[in-house]
């Protein structure tokens, strides 16, 4: 049985990041990373610019989206200040990015590229990645890092619980953060989502961790 509270905690968290980066956005006109001041380009979308990841702007933790939740946290009140220096490139959730409340305790969370040439989620607006993220070497690769209860709560308190529909979506793990990623995990009996209905989270999953998920930004109901 899920801790409810947990899941309050988790809500409480995401509000308190779309509340920070609206009013960063109001200060400064860009979104965090994208803001000319803080050396983004200030052309609407959260990105990997080509010059620095070139084919590889699915995975890259460069520029924009290394300097999003750094300058997210330079806001007034906000609990955590993140630090954009990767050492042993490896990012650390706490340090150069969020840790989340629920999932593992690698559970963290990076915002997912806005892209022209790439299907994102929720384009044209950004969205978080949540799960398990780590740096190899400049980029990204991410794995689930929630169980099945713990997704499906979320989606239910913070949307419509189903999994692939509304505005938090259940979404694979295996690589970068940029479009759809990677297919949710739907392996039957071992899947984060039902494999014959994939709308239903699968409750009897035999993975200790089988879901990742894609928040919209700015939809946590703060």
């Amino acid at each position: 049985m899920i801790d409810s509270g947990k899941i309050n905690s988790q809500v409480t968290q995401l509000q308190q990041y779309d509340i920070a980066i609206q009013n960063f956005k109001i200060k400064y006109k860009y979104l965090p990373g994208d803001a000319p001041t803080f050396g983004g380009d200030g052309n609407g979308m959260v990105q990997c610019p080509i010059a620095n990841c070139g084919a590889n702007r699915d995975t890259g933790f460069f520029t924009e989206i290394r300097n999003f939740w750094v300058n997210t946290s330079e806001m007034s009140n906000f609990p955590i200040k993140y630090n954009g220096t990767i050492t042993g490139n490896i990012i650390k959730a706490g340090v150069n990015i969020p840790r989340l409340k629920i999932g593992n305790k690698l559970s963290s969370v990076v915002v997912g590229e806005s892209d022209l040439d790439r299907p994102t989620p929720f384009w044209p607006q950004p969205y978080y990645y949540l799960g398990y993220i780590i740096e190899q070497n400049g980029y990204l690769n991410t794995a689930n890092a929630f169980t099945s209860q713990e997704a499906v709560s979320l989606d239910q308190k913070i949307d419509d619980g189903i999994a692939n529909t509304g505005n938090i979506l259940a979404v694979g793990g295996g690589g970068g953060v940029s479009g759809l990623g990677y297919p949710v995990n739907s392996t039957a009996g071992s899947g984060c989502v039902v494999s014959s209905d994939l709308s239903k989270y699968n409750l009897s999953s035999t993975s200790q961790y089988p879901c990742s998920l894609a928040l919209k930004m700015f939809s946590s109901g703060g």
